[in-house]
């Protein structure tokens, strides 16, 4: 997800004034293990779980300017830990988790702007099929490292070519297995942070670069604290990240 700047103050007040952190408008729902993107000032939350009601295709948008939530076109299946990213003003959905056994889907989705329906794209290719990875674009192409697929977590480099509809797999593998783990793409790499080997106990503070130029990896400096199940979002050239759990 990428934005910049602050958000717009809510009608409450905060309890720390002088926080950066302001409170705005809730979700509509409580939800869980979504997929989150940012485009054109607006944050689109992506399935997930609701509760007892368990896992939704619902699609929920919040508008910076106004401070207020819409829903967006529901996405043509339920999931969750879903792989999303947005290029050229596109959002694309790569491939997900369902049901409560975790079952890891290749099916894969794209919504144009402007469009009130989502269009399928090439599945990702058996095997290779996973959620809870990361989902990142970078020179025209949508990068899905790592993350989750029958049960064990995986190193896995793939991408999928707009230009072509196809995927192509066989990338230099992650050094080290991870699933729930968050990173950006900036500089023309992109980071795989944090994350954990399947266990909420077996998380990690290592941060790894990958150069799709090169097809490499090399190490980077690693997070102050270890953590899966974060959020992060790419800020004026920093990729932040917050929460987490372990």
């Amino acid at each position: 997800m990428a934005c910049s700047g602050p958000g717009p103050r809510s009608s409450s007040p905060d309890a720390n004034p002088s926080s950066p952190w302001r409170t705005v408008a809730a979700l509509p729902i409580a939800v869980q293990e979504t997929a989150v993107v940012a485009l054109d000032g607006q944050v689109w939350v992506l399935g997930g779980f609701e509760g007892q009601a368990g896992e939704t295709s619902a699609v929920r948008i919040y508008d910076l300017a106004t401070d207020s939530w819409s829903d967006g076109p529901a996405l043509p299946m339920r999931g969750h830990h879903l792989g999303a990213a947005v290029d050229d003003g596109v959002i694309y959905v790569l491939g997900g988790l369902q049901g409560l056994g975790v079952t890891a889907t290749g099916a894969s989705w794209k919504l144009v702007p402007g469009a009130s329906s989502w269009q399928p794209i090439a599945a990702m290719p058996v095997g290779s099929e996973r959620g809870a990875g990361i989902a990142a674009a970078s020179g025209g192409l949508l990068y899905v490292i790592g993350g989750l697929r029958a049960g064990q977590a995986v190193t896995d480099v793939s991408y999928y070519d707009p230009s072509s509809d196809e995927w192509h797999l066989g990338l230099e593998a992650m050094p080290e297995r991870r699933d729930h783990l968050v990173g950006a793409a900036v500089g023309g790499a992109i980071y795989a942070i944090g994350g954990r080997d399947v266990s909420i106990s077996a998380i990690t503070n290592r941060v790894d670069r990958y150069d799709p130029r090169t097809d490499s990896w090399t190490s980077a400096a690693p997070m102050p604290t270890p953590r899966a199940g974060a959020a992060a979002a790419l800020v004026d050239g920093r990729i932040v990240v917050a929460g987490g759990e372990g």
